[in-house]
């Protein structure tokens, strides 16, 4: 798409045709496979220490360096507490089915309950594992900002071609060239669309909820994950583009290095 974009002007049916593909990505269930990919492992991983064909140390010695339970000891909490263990995943896997934005409070409370009715060390048949694991959910809520954040902006630019100018806001591009505005699935709000002097920019509050669409598009060094949100910044000037005779406030849409996530 950004190659597209860049080579030139595309007309209104590539770029509706490139929106529908985003929005069919979109709705693949990544964290969901994710988790249910999880529980597999899981039941595999206890089958075997239970029946003596690994060990506890082979299977979980990579997530808890700093705890070292015997062998034989986590064999027989594998014996007695694989069903409870599984069950734990059965939950985490329909919390998955939920949207994204409803997720993460849910994983935070149903992680809490889980460990407090596992007695001693069978705790670590969960913890010992990357289970409800917030970075998991949090690249998922990523990918899925990146790609609205495109099926926005596409729309955008279909807007711009058909009425010679940006749209104020996302709402104005329904329902010709969107059905619904796309939520942030940090929050569940609508994305953001903010105007600028040269073009205008779309982006996610990101995980901290930061609504500072000013510094979308900024070249920095990354910092902490938590303090950078997600967007695609639309300059309309100053940028090389192959259709000269579009007026600044008009121009074209030609993304500066991608749909990048940024300091928000």
């Amino acid at each position: 798409m950004e190659r597209s974009l860049a080579a030139g002007v595309p007309g209104p049916g590539p770029l509706a045709d490139c929106q529908r593909a985003l929005a069919e990505e979109d709705t693949y269930p990544v964290h969901l496979m994710m988790r249910r990919g999880e529980r597999l492992w899981m039941s595999v991983a206890l089958t075997k220490i239970a029946d003596g064909s690994a060990r506890w140390s082979q299977w979980f010695g990579l997530f808890r360096k700093d705890v070292a339970p015997s062998d034989d000891e986590m064999a027989v909490m594998a014996r007695i507490y694989k069903g409870r263990v599984l069950k734990v995943h059965n939950q985490f896997v329909e919390i998955a089915r939920r949207p994204l934005h409803e997720q993460r409070a849910l994983f935070e409370e149903h992680s809490k309950t889980a460990l407090v009715d596992l007695p001693g060390n069978a705790k670590e048949l969960l913890s010992g594992a990357p289970v409800a694991d917030q970075k998991t959910l949090e690249s998922c809520q990523r990918n899925s900002a990146t790609l609205r954040c495109a099926i926005a902006a596409l729309a955008a630019e279909r807007f711009r071609l058909q009425r010679d100018r940006w749209p104020t806001s996302l709402a104005e591009l329904t329902p010709d060239q969107l059905a619904a505005v796309p939520l942030d699935p940090f929050d569940g709000q609508p994305l953001r669309l903010r105007r600028r002097e040269d073009g205008i920019v779309i982006y996610s509050g990101g995980p901290i909820g930061r609504d500072d669409g000013s510094k979308i598009g900024e070249v920095g060094e990354w910092t902490n994950h938590l303090e950078r949100g997600i967007g695609a910044d639309f300059p309309g000037q100053g940028r090389p583009r192959r259709d000269r005779r579009a007026r600044p406030d008009h121009a074209p849409l030609i993304p500066t290095g991608g749909f990048t996530p940024c300091r928000s």
